[in-house]
This record gives C-alpha cells, sequence and structure tokens, in this order.
C-alpha cells in the first residue's frame, strides 16, 4: 500500500489494484485496474486454517470459492485436514430454536403445577401489596393468584394454594415447576417438595416459553385488572 497527499493506492505484485482520493473523512475509490479477480490472498494452507483465517466460514463456502476461482491465491493444500465440529463455531453460532406454538402434552389432574412470581409493583395496592403470586395447575389451567407484600411470602402461600389443590381435586401433587428466582425456592424445596414426594422442575433461566402456562395467566390477569380499572376511572392502586 503506498499513501500520497490526497490518498492511498493499493498495488499486488507491482499491480495497481485501485487507489483511493480522500475527500473530506471519507476515502471514494477512483478506479480498479484489474476486475476479474475480487479477492487476492497470498498464502496456502489447510482446510482447517482457511476457515479460521476466513472467521470460521462455512466449509462448502470455502471449497465453492476454490473451485470457481473466486479467490486469487487461494489453495487448499490439505482438503481433508479440517475439524468435524468446530467448537470455536459451536460457542460463537449457537442459537436458541423456536419453541413450538402450540404443546401436545396431556396432563393429568395434580400431575403438574406450575408458579410464578412477579413485582414489585410500580404502584402497590393501597394495602401495600407490592408482588403477586400465580399458582396454575396445568391439567386445567385453573389459575390461583395471591398479592403479597414480600417475596418472604411467596412460599406459604405456595403451600397454601398446593393444600387447596389436593383437597378439592382428591389427588396428590406429582411436580411443581418454576423459574430460578431464589425469593422462595430454597425454602418451598427444603420445607415441601422434599418432605412431600414432589418433584420440582426448574426451567432454563431467560426461558419463558417453558413456563408458559402461568406466564400466559399472568399476562391475561393483569390485563383484566387495568381494564376495568380504566374502566372505573379508579387508581392503580386498587
Amino acid at each position: 500500500m503506498v499513501s500520497y497527499k490526497n490518498g492511498l493506492s493499493l498495488r499486488f505484485n507491482g499491480q495497481e489494484v485501485f487507489c483511493v482520493s480522500l475527500v473530506g473523512t471519507l476515502y471514494h475509490i477512483n478506479h480498479c485496474q484489474i476486475q476479474t479477480v475480487s479477492t487476492y490472498v497470498v498464502t496456502s494452507g489447510s482446510l482447517r486454517l482457511w476457515h479460521r483465517r476466513l472467521g470460521h466460514l462455512n466449509l462448502r463456502v470455502i471449497k465453492d470459492m476454490q473451485r470457481k476461482n473466486m479467490v486469487n491465491g487461494l489453495s487448499i493444500l490439505l482438503p481433508q485436514e479440517y475439524d468435524r465440529v468446530c467448537k470455536r463455531c459451536a460457542l460463537g453460532k449457537s442459537h436458541c430454536l423456536p419453541f413450538p406454538k402450540q404443546s401436545n402434552t396431556v396432563y393429568k389432574k395434580m400431575d403438574l403445577v406450575v408458579i410464578d412470581l412477579t413485582g414489585p409493583m410500580s404502584v402497590p395496592t393501597w394495602l401495600g401489596m407490592s408482588y403477586a403470586l400465580m399458582v396454575v395447575e396445568a391439567s386445567c389451567h385453573f389459575p390461583i393468584g395471591r398479592l403479597l407484600k414480600a417475596k418472604s411470602e411467596a412460599a406459604a402461600a405456595v403451600k397454601e394454594i398446593v393444600t387447596m389443590f389436593k383437597r378439592q381435586s382428591g389427588k396428590k401433587l406429582k411436580k411443581m415447576r418454576s423459574d430460578l428466582g431464589t425469593e422462595f425456592i430454597k425454602e418451598l424445596i427444603d420445607n415441601f417438595c422434599k418432605k412431600n414426594g414432589v418433584i420440582h422442575e426448574t426451567t432454563v433461566p431467560y426461558t419463558l416459553e417453558q413456563n408458559a402456562i402461568v406466564e400466559r395467566a399472568i399476562t391475561v390477569a393483569f390485563k383484566m385488572v387495568r381494564c376495568m380499572l380504566y374502566s372505573a376511572g379508579m387508581d392503580l392502586g386498587y
């Protein structure tokens, strides 16, 4: 690369590839002497090496670039030498697959209860309630909500609601699912799940879809409450 007063000139093997002129704070390409070649490289290597040089580009694309002579100087000396599973690609390109829009899982009565705690609310109620606990029985999606003043009240509220489900249904709870919130999980597991033989499942962090039953119940309940408050012209504290 050769620089001059008002720009730069890029040369390869003594031949000018293109030159640019500085206009204000931007470089403008004036002309390109060689238009048949889009990219130049100067060294060879294995397919593994080229995969890493090109920012972990797909191996098929690299082979196509060589076969179609898209890059001058791209020669793969060892085409069979490459990582069957590239750990860097697995870490850098991994992403969450979309969840199915509808679940085909069928739950029997008291097979599963899902719980979630939301809050603190931006506007506490006139009784000082700042948190909302929602517990849903999965087989019929029957929800029960409780307003709480503090997170510490959540474990006792869950036990009360599950006991009512058990009494009214005549069945014992098998599984309970919640997120990884630490506000009541430890006390709930130690004092309730382990003593009663209930399996406690937790969702993957930042994956609300795994707890969609209760998340949906919370959304519907809050929308209903807000609509009724706005309709009645009442303050959000109610």
